[in-house]
């Protein structure tokens, strides 16, 4: 966390499982990360995407907004 590449990390009661936030721009760095671990650690990624991003990429135009 202190080298920032980790955003926020947590683990669930039964210390089975858990989850981490990343924000690792290159797919390539994170999968070289989460290698070092695997044989010990299964992980399952999930791309999650700013609401800004999601408009973008379904092509949707939204109209600014007036204040």
């Amino acid at each position: 966390m202190q080298a920032g590449m980790i955003k926020d990390f947590g683990i669930c009661m039964e210390g089975c499982s858990g989850y981490i936030i990343s924000e690792e721009a290159i797919e390539a760095d994170l999968f070289a990360n989460l290698r070092k671990w695997q044989p010990y650690v299964n992980f399952e990624v999930k791309q999650v995407q700013t609401i800004d991003e999601a408009i973008t990429s379904m092509g949707i135009t939204m109209p600014e907004a007036k204040e």
